[in-house]
């Protein structure tokens, strides 16, 4: 017969505790184990409260609040499996509202690509950034958008700044396979301007447009008129005080259908056009090393945006690049 702390064999008087036998009262203390409030050895008695051990009477009904330490008694908080004796310390513990710092003890809600923003519900009741759909603190600019301070500070304004950063857009897509016209003009440009191009197809919560003018010339050989399609005029126009991230986004996403456009054909308006570019833009943000961005396009709820990412990316997932292109080909018959 063995000991079941030690497995000596036991010689003499022994102890058995639980249907468990001991050789010395060193090998019963390890049995019975350490109380759960003050660490103490269990030896003889104890008590077992919610599954835990305790030495004492008193070690079972002194469980203390996590945050002052006070011992609970009545009625406490638990939360996360933590214990608290009042609402206000739960409080202290809990997360608080990324805009207006203030406990979340009820109802609140996550914003962000990863949900990683938490806002008490007052605040969500206030105005979102035109980027980010945070709640935040910010400035409304004079053609009425508002943007939130965390994108305003790291906006790009700079009309020149942002030329630079869609030729490193475009020379990048390139790189990936997805080359583009030559020449393309960019617009840096306000909601003003942006209704403007738009006109009946502005979307408010579009970053980007893209356009294509094909312009045709008549002329006149051996009598007789004939018409040519003589050139494309593409132009791609995006809003300012967008994070550098989220521009060159944009600028890849608007590029795509410009990719579209001259390797496969008229661009329309629809879940499978805007699928292109949405994963074209994907491929962007995995070269740049941005991929976190993309889980905004996987849980994007949006029937044409959304659903159109996941069908084109399910599609190059199982056929290529090809694979796209011949279901483009077909889908703009």
């Amino acid at each position: 017969m063995r000991c079941a702390v030690c497995q000596k064999i036991i010689v003499g008087s022994y102890s058995v505790l639980d249907g468990k036998n001991c050789c010395s009262e060193k090998c019963l203390r390890v049995l019975y184990g350490k109380c759960h409030k003050c660490g103490k050895g269990l030896e003889g008695q104890y008590f077992i409260v919610e599954g835990k051990k305790y030495c004492s009477q008193q070690c079972a009904a002194r469980e203390q609040c996590h945050v002052c330490g006070k011992p609970l008694t009545g009625q406490y908080t638990v939360m996360k499996g933590k214990n608290y004796c009042s609402s206000q310390c739960a409080s202290i513990d809990c997360p608080k509202c990324n805009n207006c710092g203030k406990p979340l003890m009820g109802q609140f809600m996550k914003i962000g690509d990863d949900h990683e923003y938490l806002y008490c519900m007052t605040c969500c009741q206030g105005t979102k950034c035109f980027v980010c759909s945070r709640p935040e603190r910010g400035l409304t600019l004079p053609d009425g958008r508002f943007v939130c301070h965390h994108c305003k500070n790291i906006g790009v304004t700079d009309k020149r700044m942002a030329r630079q950063l869609f030729n490193d857009a475009r020379a990048t897509l390139n790189k990936l396979g997805y080359a583009t016209c030559d020449a393309i003009d960019f617009h840096l440009v306000d909601r003003v301007t942006m209704k403007r191009i738009s006109g009946k197809e502005y979307n408010e919560r579009e970053l980007g447009t893209y356009h294509n003018v094909t312009r045709t010339s008549t002329v006149l050989f051996l009598g007789k008129e004939e018409r040519n399609t003589s050139s494309h005029q593409c132009s791609i126009y995006v809003y300012d005080y967008l994070p550098r991230e989220r521009f060159m986004e944009t600028v890849a996403h608007e590029l795509g259908h410009d990719w579209c456009r001259h390797k496969i054909g008229n661009v329309v308006s629809g879940p499978a056009c805007e699928g292109v570019a949405e994963y074209i833009a994907s491929r962007f943000n995995e070269a740049m090393g941005w991929e976190r961005n993309n889980r905004r396009m996987q849980n994007n709820p949006d029937p044409v945006y959304g659903n159109g990412y996941r069908m084109i990316r399910d599609i190059a997932a199982r056929s290529g690049d090809n694979g796209v292109i011949a279901y483009m080909r077909n889908y703009l018959k």
